[in-house]
């Protein structure tokens, strides 16, 4: 009996082995689900003959085997249900279904804390930005949209140890007090709200509609103040509604062929904006909305944190320009006649932002 159930596991081993190297002979192709370029097939001449061909094929075959997204599927499920680990070093399997970006765990442990030459930098750079504006009579705020370990520390798994000491997001507000410069803290706001509702996604690393709807309507007051009382539109009050829509960017690098999807709050908004070019995709380097029942214009400098925002504010700007384009090109978006100009940069990219400025 024992003879036979090793057999059966062997052969069950070498079906599920040999399997997937049969069907890529054969030509086979699986999904691509992750948001990624995936290794193209190697040449082996290639301007001359190529000695990298070996590495080349195995980043290929490992990258493109048929039921690849499967067999990575499983592996994970197993680690995360078994194990309560994650396969990947890019995602952080935490308590309760949170997912985390690994590359937040320097922020969370203050591995990645600004030294003060690196702070000092950063607030000259975003002075001298301010006051360029100012000159031409636009206004200007700076705004870090906080990683989801910020808001929710209790759900990472306790192998992680959280900085107790001033986090980047602090330090950088508290130097910017003694340049001058403005800006607007949403954490404080979203941590009260969290309260109430979900406010960051369980299987992405963003924030969810709710979430961004506390964070537009904490800058939309920043944007009122430098504005001189400029009216916006209030969401927080709106009834909203649950649903599993939405495709989490954490769980498409776990579970690359997972069909789960994650909660979103749905708003019934107006739909007073309109696109110069379609929104097909949120993620885009440019985006301008033009709105006819609002009043004043925005250029936004902005990251993937804002895309959630862009519904909100487009409602509440007769035109905004959003770009990702860096580094920062301030000269642009002065000559687009705004009335405000925001700079938003999500936490865990605060030591990369000294970069993003044009030298």
């Amino acid at each position: 009996m024992k003879k036979a159930a090793l057999l059966i596991y062997i052969i069950v081993f070498l079906i599920v082995c040999i399997t997937p190297s049969l069907l890529t002979l054969f030509g086979v192709k699986s999904q691509n689900f992750e948001k990624r370029d995936l290794a193209p097939a190697p040449k082996i001449i290639d301007n001359g003959i190529n000695l990298e061909y070996t590495k080349d094929f195995d980043d290929y075959f490992s990258d493109n085997f048929a039921l690849r997204p499967y067999f990575v599927t499983a592996y994970a499920k197993i680690a995360e249900n078994v194990f309560k680990t994650s396969v990947s070093d890019r995602v952080v399997v935490g308590k309760e279904g949170f997912l985390f970006f690994g590359e937040t765990l320097g922020a969370f442990t203050g591995q990645d804390s600004l030294s003060d030459a690196e702070l000092e930098s950063i607030c000259e750079e975003l002075k001298k930005a301010q006051d360029y504006f100012n000159a031409q009579d636009i206004e200007f705020f700076f705004v870090c949209a906080p990683n989801k370990s910020t808001i929710y520390p209790e759900y990472m798994p306790k192998r992680y140890n959280a900085y107790n000491g001033k986090s980047n997001i602090t330090r950088l507000q508290e130097k910017m007090d003694d340049y001058g410069i403005n800006y607007t803290d949403v954490r404080e706001d979203l941590i009260q709200a969290k309260e109430y509702e979900q406010l960051y996604h369980k299987d992405d690393s963003h924030w969810n509609n709710y979430g961004a709807v506390i964070a537009y309507e904490n800058m939309m007051g920043e944007t009122s103040d430098l504005l001189n009382g400029k009216e916006y539109p209030i969401y927080s009050d709106l009834e909203y509604r649950k649903d599993n829509v939405f495709r989490g960017d954490l769980a498409t690098m776990l579970f690359p062929s997972s069909e789960k999807k994650d909660m979103q709050i749905i708003y019934d908004m107006p739909n007073n904006f309109k696109a110069e070019r379609p929104l097909v995709n949120l993620e885009a380097i440019e985006i301008i909305t033009k709105n006819e029942t609002q009043s004043k214009k925005a250029y936004i400098f902005r990251d993937s944190f804002f895309n959630a925002l862009i519904p909100f504010f487009s409602e509440g700007f007769e035109y905004v320009e959003y770009s990702r384009k860096v580094p920062y090109d301030f000269e642009y978006a002065a000559s687009k006649d705004v009335d405000i100009v925001i700079l938003e940069i999500v936490e865990r990219n605060l030591p990369l932002l000294h970069d993003n400025f044009k030298k």
